[in-house]
């Protein structure tokens, strides 16, 4: 929605409304436990991840599968089993879910759909499986069979090819029409390199000397751009990059010595993470978000906030997880945040004044 608004300076002042700003703590499962956000549809309106669940009066916990919305916390449904669980990534509105777990002696992929979690099948001769990304359709889901980076949809799950000569790896993210994907590929014990695969076959993403893999690789819904951390080969601090075929390497700045990549908007302009602090980087500029949420008004109170590891595709809801004081104590807890879009407020030159009784009359009007 835009309104329109004529004043007696002869501007016309044109306000983009969004959803108002604003802070959301995700809850956990029980006062005394905790949770923690691994993945956000690319509408940002559903979360998933895990929350500590206890499962004996005596105090027993495991991790159980978690997915947040407007409702509130709850676990994914039909979790038989498995022992533990994690979401990692969900559907735009949130009806289909992936992840993985511990089922039985082994790690397995599964697929939640309609309060059904269904194990997703293993290529031959693997025994363990992980999925990482999802599209917004829900349509294809990525991951890995042990070492071998793979994809499953309609058709079951098929390899996804390796960069010429390597013969182990993982895929860590899929763009929105499933066309490019993230990954990794393993060229020497506890070594990673990163690759993007597309139709045009394995491209590498050249990490300067001296650095090589980190947990974390996302790739931006267009498939333009891969952002993540990478490791000092040297020191084993983690430092941030964004890189895409137009522009190149970058590496992002941080303060700390922690700086890892969780994901990115739909067109790389934004990032989200850690350097030791939840941060957000728009158009390569470091911000603290626990300062830049407190500055747009939210409550933080009893709050660090100490990762930001989601972001939807227009970049405006952040998810992550920080340290949340409770009558208890302190708890590590998921959280989510609405922010405004930059550059909202435009000033152009050209407004009628009408006289009534005269006296300047304020016109107004409203286009949807």
């Amino acid at each position: 929605m835009i309104h329109l608004a004529c004043c007696a300076l002869g501007t016309l002042l044109v306000v983009a409304s969004a959803a108002p700003a604003q802070f959301r703590s995700l809850g956990t499962f029980g006062p005394d436990l905790s949770s923690f956000v691994r993945g956000m549809s690319a509408d940002g309106s559903t979360l998933v991840g895990f929350g500590m669940d206890q499962v004996s009066p005596t105090g027993g916990t495991t991790q159980r599968a978690a997915v947040w919305n407007v409702a509130g916390i709850a676990r994914i449904p039909d979790m038989s089993g498995f022992s533990s669980a994690g979401g990692y990534g969900a559907s735009s509105g949130g009806a289909v879910i992936a992840g993985y777990g511990q089922y039985g002696t082994r790690l397995r992929a599964f697929r939640s759909e309609e309060g059904r979690a269904d194990l997703l099948p293993l290529l031959n001769g693997t025994s363990d499986s992980y999925a990482q990304g999802i599209t917004p359709d829900g349509s294809r889901i990525i991951g890995s069979c042990d070492e071998t980076p793979c994809m499953w949809s309609a058709g079951g799950v098929t390899p996804i090819a390796l960069p010429a000569g390597q013969t182990a790896g993982r895929a860590m993210d899929i763009s929105g029409d499933g066309a490019r994907i993230a990954a990794q590929y393993r060229y020497a014990p506890g070594r990673y390199g990163l690759y993007v695969l597309s139709e045009l076959g394995t491209e590498v993403v050249p990490l300067p000397a001296g650095f090589d893999r980190s947990p974390s690789v996302s790739i931006s819904l267009d498939g333009t751009t891969v952002v993540g951390g990478m490791c000092s080969t040297d020191t084993h601090q983690f430092f941030a990059f964004r890189w895409s075929d137009s522009a190149g390497f970058e590496q992002l700045p941080t303060i700390g010595v922690l700086g890892a990549v969780g994901a990115c908007s739909a067109d790389g302009s934004t990032v989200v993470g850690t350097d030791g602090a939840a941060v957000m980087w728009r158009d390569g500029v470091r911000i603290d978000l626990n300062t830049y949420l407190a500055s747009l008004g939210m409550d933080l109170t009893g709050w660090t906030l100490s990762s930001a590891s989601e972001i939807s595709a227009d970049g405006l809801t952040i998810g992550g997880t920080g340290y949340h004081q409770y009558s208890g104590g302190t708890r590590s807890e998921g959280w989510v945040a609405t922010i405004p879009a930059p550059g909202a407020v435009l000033l152009l030159g050209l407004c009628a004044i009408d006289r009534v009784g005269g006296r300047s009359r304020r016109r107004e009007a409203t286009l949807m």
